[in-house]
């Protein structure tokens, strides 16, 4: 094998690496998006006060903190203001991904389980279950979008 070569395959094995990357980015944060406030495939997490919705945290690789939103919201009325900052954190740790990690999303709010069984009007499928049904679909956007975002 000449340098050349050698110089284009370890080329090419970075590109891939890189692409790699940010497939594992984007599909975390997909997934997150979907979970915590919906869209194609889900209806998000149902809001009333916002507290539900506020109560997604995340973690790479381990257990997110055991904080849960009452510790977080401590202002009257800054209940969607934290959902909000909610999606901002675990969208910045799918942003900092690397192959081979995993995002742990989780929400510790008490009534979460009933939420997710449909009880709530605006999610009868709940909000991780219409994620898990559709995750091939949602996957094989992302790979298209990365592919095409590459040129």
């Amino acid at each position: 094998m000449t340098t050349f070569e050698a110089q284009l395959r370890g080329a090419a094995a970075e590109a891939i690496g890189k692409r790699t990357k940010r497939f594992c980015q984007v599909s975390a944060s997909a997934i997150a998006l979907e979970i915590q406030s919906g869209g194609k495939y889900g209806d998000g997490t149902p809001v009333d006060t916002g507290f539900a919705r506020a109560g997604w945290d995340g973690a790479l690789d381990g257990d997110p903190p055991q904080a849960g939103p009452a510790e977080r919201i401590n202002v009257p009325g800054a209940h969607a203001g934290d959902a909000l900052a909610s999606e901002d954190r675990i969208q910045a740790l799918a942003a900092t991904m690397e192959v081979g990690q995993t995002l742990v999303i989780a929400n510790r709010v008490e009534y979460i389980g009933d939420l997710e069984a449909g009880k709530s009007p605006q999610a009868p499928e709940g909000m991780v279950e219409p994620v898990a049904r559709n995750f091939q679909r949602l996957v094989d956007e992302v790979a298209t979008f990365v592919a095409n975002e590459a040129g």
